[in-house]
């Protein structure tokens, strides 16, 4: 039913027209407007508002499905004690990056944050960093509390990101293996190993540091070249060759050893050298030492039928005949070797 008032407000004939339906009523106003009687609407009907709502809602959708769909920014490390490899995946873009090692156990929270921000960010100029969406950093020292420590210095660069820590061992796994089983092993400056059941780590032999264990690390065969060299183990025309290339005196190297924050770094600074070498006997009865070591400490203490080992890191890279032979002997087969896992972490968290 339709009802017609007639009023006048401010000299003008005003019509309100109410429409009942259903029982309810809707207002409009209905006016005169200039000489040519030209009629104004005002609706102030339940149905008016719920249009507005409505108009509202799709908005709101419309803006929604635009940051949805927007490909999802994600940051990956895999980081050692000596440096770090970074991937930034925007979409169908990859950007690389390259700093030092972030290891929580030798690096304070200040200098960590400093790191990201001076070294990471200045590689990436075009990069806000809160626009990244995930970081996973897998990295050597992020194990128990230290995992927390470096999530926290992660968030204080990338505020609005989803920050996952995991140990590069851990990352070293889903790169060689994915949703795979297999024995593991990292050979870097330092080494590591477990057995991965295809998803999480079941068993572990601690690594221990270049100190204690660490056999079959760059670190470890430096240690062993060095105690070669200055005990008078290496014949003399390699001993020259040594003290020409790196300038230092018996003291200086003492000093590096047990002075130095980083004496690890610096062991595995002679791996070229050694490489270089390889051809001397004495220098590559070192390198399967170390190797034969690195087997008997750890890979051997995993109970399990598995016979096939994949090898993440550098030492592998540039010793792998020696490496071969030694897991030969042991009943052993390489399965995959990777210098650097970072390329198969992205494609593990991008697939």
């Amino acid at each position: 039913m339709v009802l017609r008032q007639f009023s006048a407000q401010n000299g003008q004939r005003v019509c309100q027209v109410f429409l009942f339906q259903n029982g309810k009523r809707g207002q409009y106003q209905e006016r005169p407007k200039g000489e040519n009687g030209e009629k104004s609407f005002h609706n102030s009907s339940k149905g008016s508002k719920n249009m507005q709502l409505w108009h509202c809602v799709l908005s709101f959708l419309i803006i929604f499905a635009m940051f949805y769909n927007k490909s999802p920014m994600i940051l990956i490390a895999d980081s050692g004690s000596t440096k770090t490899d970074w991937r930034l995946v925007d979409g169908t873009e990859c950007a690389n990056a390259e700093t030092k090692g972030l290891n929580p156990f030798q690096l304070s929270a200040e200098q960590i944050f400093n790191i990201l921000q001076t070294e990471l960010l200045a590689q990436l100029p075009q990069v806000d960093a809160r626009e990244i969406t995930s970081v996973f950093f897998y990295g050597a020292g992020c194990i128990g509390e230290m995992v927390a420590s470096m999530r926290a210095c992660l968030k204080r660069v990338f505020v609005n990101a989803d920050v996952e820590v995991e140990s590069d061992l851990l990352g070293a796994a889903r790169a060689a293996c994915g949703h795979t089983s297999g024995v593991v092993a990292i050979l870097g400056t330092g080494s590591n190993s477990c057995l991965f059941d295809g998803e999480k780590i079941v068993s572990q032999v601690p690594p221990l540091g270049f100190i204690l264990g660490d056999e079959g690390s760059g670190a470890v065969l430096g240690k062993l070249f060095l105690n070669a060299l200055l005990k008078n183990r290496l014949d003399e025309a390699l001993k020259k060759q040594f003290f020409d290339e790196f300038q230092l005196s018996y003291t200086e190297i003492i000093g590096r050893v047990y002075r130095d924050p980083m004496p690890s770094r610096f062991l595995a600074s002679l791996v070229p050298f050694i490489e270089k070498n390889i051809s001397h006997k004495s220098v590559r009865d070192l390198v399967t030492e170390n190797f034969r070591n690195f087997f008997e400490n750890n890979i051997l203490q995993y109970d399990s039928n598995v016979k096939e080992i994949s090898l993440i890191g550098g030492m592998a890279s540039s010793f792998l005949d020696e490496f071969n032979e030694v897991a030969n002997s042991y009943g052993f087969r390489l399965k995959k070797h990777l210098r650097r896992p970072i390329d198969e972490l992205v494609v593990y968290h991008t697939r």
